[in-house]
């Protein structure tokens, strides 16, 4: 085991949501450094927390912090060629402790410190989806053109949610550009109506779909965090808006401030620090059409 860093997800202070995904590049970071062939991932529950695992955090209950611990936590694991533990007790967890190791304390989700060691020159790693989900992602979606636009839609923090008329709008003027415009609903209203959401319910086939896709256009939610840590092309919105706490939280939290890039970032990939409307989606994303011409 010597060649394997098992690293420990301390659910105490790590979202179970896509913040997790943060945490998952610091682990692969750590496996690099500790010059590891292998990562082992181990959750280690919040024995009193919401269903036995998660913080207590927006309206989601005791059931969807399970369902998010296994669907969007364990479910991302692969995507940094790791394996998983999910452990009873944190008696358990500690049980399993042994050199080489890493189990950070506090906040170690929070992306502020790979962004601070990105400019000082050290090397952050990317996500990678599987061959399976790559593959699938080549027979499902062949058009050589498309474009992704992710939406949001949740009852925790509304401000934050998609524009859907704009969004509608953008489809119809990407389809004129002889793009081919895939909408992804968000995950709870997947679950919640039904229907072939595929890629909402799978972080792998997510991952895929945007590595295919010629361009992807996301707000101010969860999934970012995969197009941020992989080699997809991206335009984020609402970065750092509605709310001024987010921009607050944006600058103590993650390094950034209005008009800041990541440092890892290619120029196809940025963060756009404007809402999600019609003529602001249109014109960035023409700019971005532009430079590759």
């Amino acid at each position: 085991m010597k060649d394997t860093l098992i690293a420990f997800c301390d659910l105490a202070f790590c979202p179970v949501s896509y913040d997790f995904v943060t945490w998952l590049v610091r682990a692969m970071y750590a496996q690099r450094a500790r010059h590891c062939k292998r990562l082992h991932v181990v959750l280690v529950p919040k024995e009193d927390g919401l269903g036995g695992f998660a913080r207590s955090w927006g309206k989601h209950d005791a059931a969807a912090a399970r369902w998010r611990l296994w669907h969007i936590a364990v479910a991302s694991c692969p995507l940094a060629g790791a394996t998983v533990t999910v452990t009873a007790t944190r008696a358990q967890a500690e049980a399993m402790r042994q050199e080489p190791c890493w189990w950070p304390e506090g906040r170690a989700h929070l992306a502020g410190w790979m962004i601070e060691h990105a400019r000082a020159g050290g090397f952050v790693p990317k996500l990678q989806p599987t061959a399976a989900a790559v593959r699938y992602a080549q027979s499902a979606w062949q058009h050589e053109k498309i474009v992704t636009l992710t939406m949001r839609s949740q009852e925790t923090d509304e401000s934050r949610n998609s524009d859907m008329d704009a969004a509608l709008a953008m489809c119809g003027w990407l389809r004129e550009k002889g793009y081919h415009p895939i909408g992804i609903a968000d995950t709870h209203e997947v679950l919640m109506k039904g229907g072939a959401g595929a890629v909402a319910l799978s972080p792998d086939l997510r991952l895929a779909l945007y590595q295919r896709a010629a361009m992807n256009l996301i707000g101010n939610n969860g999934p970012a965090v995969l197009l941020w840590h992989s080699i997809a092309p991206f335009l984020q919105f609402n970065v750092a808006l509605p709310a001024a706490e987010w921009k607050a939280h944006y600058e103590e939290h993650l390094s950034l401030r209005p008009g800041d890039q990541l440092p890892w970032a290619r120029p196809d990939q940025r963060l756009i620090y404007r809402p999600d409307s019609f003529d602001v989606m249109r014109e960035e994303f023409e700019r971005w059409a532009g430079a590759t011409s």
